[in-house]
């Protein structure tokens, strides 16, 4: 594929330089030459892979191929982690909103997630920073988690204003 476009190059750089070539020429008797001469360097250019070895030109597509799989990949890979942060977005502002239901609020909410192998994707824990006042309601914030999300959560309690309010 380099080849074709190095051709495409050089062709595009002949007639440039023909073009000149032709704007520069004198009228009379040189005129006919010079335009003959540009022409069948122009011409030549044109057909140089043909006149050179047709064997440098790779045309079957391989390479292309192979880029091409590797972009895939690398958007596929992109598409997963853009995928995976909304997850994690969503899952932590349902389990915000869940607490908030029953009178109880997160200073941060953490979901570790995955993708399985099948494409599904797996809660692999939650963990909720809450405020030391809430440390006599542990079973109480677990329970509800559970039951809701289906996850066991990991309440961590830390002291008041340990984190920035997370928005939504």
């Amino acid at each position: 594929m380099d080849a074709v476009r190095d051709w495409a190059l050089s062709v595009c750089a002949a007639s440039v330089c023909g073009g000149i070539v032709y704007l520069l020429s004198p009228s009379g008797s040189l005129e006919k030459v010079l335009k003959i001469a540009v022409s069948v360097f122009f011409l030549t250019c044109l057909l140089s892979p043909v006149i050179t070895d047709w064997r440098d030109i790779n045309i079957n597509g391989e390479s292309f191929s192979i880029s091409q799989d590797k972009n895939a990949q690398e958007y596929q890979n992109i598409y997963q982690h853009q995928v995976l942060e909304e997850c994690r977005k969503s899952i932590r502002k349902l389990t915000y909103d869940i607490l908030a239901e029953n009178s109880l609020a997160a200073q941060k909410i953490e979901a570790i997630i995955n993708i399985g192998g099948d494409n599904s994707i797996i809660i692999k824990q939650i963990e909720l920073y809450m405020d030391e006042a809430y440390e006599n309601q542990k079973e109480k914030i677990e329970k509800i988690i559970e039951d809701e999300l289906g996850v066991f959560p990991i309440v961590i309690f830390v002291e008041e204003n340990t984190y920035e309010p997370e928005s939504f």
